[in-house]
């Protein structure tokens, strides 16, 4: 309980950041329980309004529907690494969170608990991570989403994974396995102004381009995703696109098609290193 002697401390001020998280190599033996939470609320209730909770790699007893009820101003919450498995629904007090750091499960949220929820991260899964279908469908004012590092196959992305994502400008699917996208990979989500795909083996089975409806992007990162002999359909429909990385991937005789380029005539900045070219066309 030494946390809860920590915050008696904390009368009276605004506290926009309570760090009651730790980290991988530190040795920390006691168990956040829901009766310590209900502790923690009772002195918010009081005297503190926090914006940002951080609980990182903290061992979870129980949570209940109201765990989280006395913190109606939260805006963000890191439950990285967490023993947590899933949040129970219907959670209390937390309508007003914009950013949630979480999960191994997507659909082990019930999204519909955050309707203001604007970022969102799950990374670094240590297991596959499934995309279900139609997990953030309530996620409709959603704007970032990063998904990096969480062993995500699937070989019929993303069309019913991202129903729902009408408002999303930044994705991030970097450092994953494996995607085959069908016809148009976004559908719903022609807002995006920001793609990574870095180091993800993407390929597409349609000419018209999987991101044709993408009018609105301006950076492409497609580094060390294995597409550069088919790289043709990936840029159709990118008039807007200022930023495009093809780092790491190899090109069919290590020649540069020119006919990729006028498909994008907003481009900027053109990343090659370690392409293996051996020469660009004029």
């Amino acid at each position: 309980m030494q946390d809860l002697v920590i915050l008696e401390g904390l009368q009276d001020p605004k506290t926009i950041v309570l760090w009651l998280g730790t980290f991988e190599d530190s040795l920390v033996d006691d168990p956040i329980s829901d009766t310590m939470l209900q502790g923690i609320c009772s002195i918010f209730v009081c005297s503190i309004s926090v914006d940002y909770l951080n609980l990182q790699h903290r061992h979870f007893l129980d949570l209940f529907t109201n765990t989280f009820r006395c913190l109606a101003k939260l805006q963000k919450l890191d439950l990285t690494h967490t023993s947590l498995t899933e949040l129970p629904a219907n959670l209390v007090g937390m309508n007003m969170l914009k950013e949630l750091n979480h999960f191994e499960h997507l659909c082990n949220i019930n999204y519909s608990d955050f309707a203001y929820l604007t970022h969102l991260y799950i990374t670094g899964n240590s297991k596959l991570l499934d995309l279900g279908l139609g997990c953030f469908k309530s996620l409709s004012k959603l704007v970032h989403l990063d998904l990096r590092r969480s062993q995500i196959e699937s070989l019929d992305c993303c069309n019913k994974q991202f129903h729902g994502l009408s408002s999303l400008q930044h994705l991030n699917l970097s450092f994953n396995a494996k995607l085959l996208f069908h016809d148009i990979a976004f559908p719903e989500s022609a807002t995006l102004r920001i793609l990574d795909l870095t180091s993800t083996h993407i390929s597409t089975d349609t000419p018209q381009g999987p991101f044709r409806n993408l009018h609105l992007l301006q950076m492409l990162n497609l580094s060390y995703s294995k597409v550069g002999p088919h790289m043709h359909p990936f840029l159709q429909g990118l008039g807007s696109l200022a930023i495009l990385a093809l780092n790491g991937n190899d090109f069919e005789h290590g020649i540069l098609n020119d006919h990729l380029f006028p498909q994008t005539p907003s481009l900027e900045v053109l990343t090659l290193s370690s392409s293996k070219l051996s020469a660009i066309p004029s």
